[in-house]
């Protein structure tokens, strides 16, 4: 019913790991290591990780001969399109929620509609919680300041002063 959407570093300070793979954190106790997106919930559980493996880049297409890549495969425009259209269809959503907010929406691809979840607020934004409504979840962040998406916010002094 509850679950929690947060990143974790695990410490790592070896020199055989991709570059891409190790992440430079100060604001952690162990400032270098891998960056890991988690799903948990209340027992403290880990039940999802993503590792994130940096900025996506276009990479060339490496084969493994042992697979199915080496079968004869027809030319389909059907197939071609379906994979644009997810593309496009995932670009889109980026553009609305944010990479933060793709971040919690991927986590939450096996969850059950009505789960409420938890997120800091590197993931909180107004256009995520209208999205997460959306599909059927509750959501529990606080906000930063610019990504308000100028609501009619209260600032803080006058919140003192109430």
């Amino acid at each position: 019913e509850f679950i929690s959407v947060d990143e974790q570093l695990v410490a790592f300070k070896g020199k055989t790991a991709p570059a891409s793979l190790k992440q430079y954190m100060p604001q952690k106790p162990s400032k270098y290591g891998f960056k890991l997106w988690s799903r948990s919930g209340v027992s403290g559980f880990i039940y999802q990780i993503n590792l994130y493996s940096g900025r996506l880049k276009p990479t060339p297409r490496t084969f493994n001969f042992n697979s199915s890549d080496t079968q004869r495969v027809t030319r389909s425009t059907a197939r071609k399109t379906l994979d644009h259209e997810a593309i496009v269809g995932r670009s889109e959503m980026t553009k609305q929620v944010g990479v933060s907010g793709m971040v919690v929406l991927d986590l939450l691809s096996d969850v059950p509609k009505g789960t409420r979840v938890f997120v800091d607020n590197y993931f909180g934004s107004v256009a995520s919680i209208k999205r997460m409504n959306e599909l059927g979840y509750g959501i529990i962040c606080t906000l930063r300041p610019n990504r308000t998406n100028h609501c009619p916010l209260l600032s803080e002094k006058q919140m003192k002063m109430k």
